[in-house]
């Protein structure tokens, strides 16, 4: 497999495996400390440890009947033991019954870099996320209904 594919198929990983809640999996697609950026989705940019990234994602994806993102287009730079991937995304949140409609759909691009990590259990790993938002569509009240009240 070239460094290019095994590239994709660590990008492709972070949303293959939070689609099927394999955590523990998704969480070796990233480095220890990643920084994820969602800034432009009303969010923060933060480096955290990947084990809260996960915990966070374990508290809110698995609400939902079920997600699937879609990632494409990948465009991968390698330079010597980095690289950066961008590709576009649309995310679908399923939450059945809900009221408003069970559909959430949210449309953006992606910003990855990568860094080359030793052979045993390393490859290719996430250090930066971005995402950069573009727009949604369904009932966006779909993410309050899952999300804890305050």
């Amino acid at each position: 497999m070239t460094n290019r594919d095994q590239i994709i198929e660590t990008v492709n990983g972070v949303f293959m495996y939070a689609d099927s809640r394999e955590w523990s999996k998704c969480e070796v697609c990233f480095i220890d400390a990643p920084t994820v950026d969602y800034r432009s989705f009303a969010g923060t940019k933060e480096k955290l440890k990947s084990a809260d990234l996960m915990k966070r994602w374990s508290n809110f994806l698995p609400k939902f009947t079920f997600t699937q993102h879609f990632i494409s287009n990948h465009r991968v730079v390698i330079a010597g033991e980095k690289a950066t991937v961008f590709c576009y995304g649309h995310a679908i949140h399923y939450l059945a019954g809900a009221a408003e409609g069970d559909l959430w759909g949210v449309y953006g691009t992606y910003n990855f870099e990568l860094v080359r990590t030793p052979a045993v259990g390393g490859g290719w790993k996430v250090s930066a996320m971005t995402f950069n938002f573009t727009y949604q569509d369904g009932n966006k009240n779909l993410p309050a209904l899952v999300s804890p009240k305050k």
